[in-house]
This record gives structure tokens, C-alpha cells and sequence, in this order.
């Protein structure tokens, strides 16, 4: 697979089929978030990209949760090691989800 065009393809379809089904890619919250990160780290290489992808995850690091304190930065609401809940991967998928749009990484045409 030398041709970055092809790896860059493959790894978009691998982040469709993780957001299809995260369980198959870690057992816990923080395993599905490290997955999701470091595939997006890959395809930010792969395109030549990760200045601006590391400069759109810094920026979009921090989101708005409703909390008696204000914004709480990402992840530090749920216990990422040991935690497993749908609503905790809904919101893990929604952070990446949302990212990408940021940085236009396109995965649906494989959804």
C-alpha cells in the first residue's frame, strides 16, 4: 500500500467502520477515544495534514458541557479507563465526529 492516495482511503473506511461500531475497537471509553485518535493522527500524516489537524484538536480540545461549574474539558466527566456507557461513546464519537468536520476528513461516503 505505497500509494498515499490508497492508505489515505483505508484509513477513512477503518474510522467509518469504528464510528459503525466502537465496541469492536476497545473495551473501554478511553480505548475507543485512543483509537479514534490515533487513526485521525494517521490520516492527518498520511495527507500531509497535521499541522492543521493538531491545530483543530487543540482549538476544538475544550467543548461545552452543561456543568454547575461552566465548560469542563473533554473527558474529564467520565472515568475514560474504566468506563463503558453508550451515552459515554455517543459523546466520544460525537467529539471525532465533529472534528472532522472541522478538518474535512469525509469517512461517510463508506458509512
Amino acid at each position: 500500500m505505497n500509494d498515499p492516495k490508497r492508505s489515505e482511503e483505508f484509513v477513512r473506511k477503518v474510522i467509518s467502520r469504528l464510528y459503525e461500531r466502537p465496541e469492536m475497537y476497545g473495551q473501554t471509553l478511553g480505548e475507543v477515544d485512543l483509537a479514534l485518535y490515533l487513526l485521525h493522527l494517521v490520516w492527518a500524516v498520511i495527507c500531509d495534514r497535521r499541522d492543521e489537524y493538531e491545530k483543530a484538536r487543540g482549538a476544538y480540545n475544550f467543548f461545552e458541557l452543561e456543568s454547575n461549574e461552566g465548560p469542563v474539558p473533554r473527558g474529564h466527566h467520565i472515568n475514560p479507563v474504566s468506563s463503558r456507557s453508550s451515552e459515554g461513546v455517543e459523546e466520544i464519537i460525537a467529539y471525532w465526529s465533529t472534528l472532522d468536520q472541522k478538518i474535512h476528513l469525509d469517512w461517510q461516503e463508506f458509512a
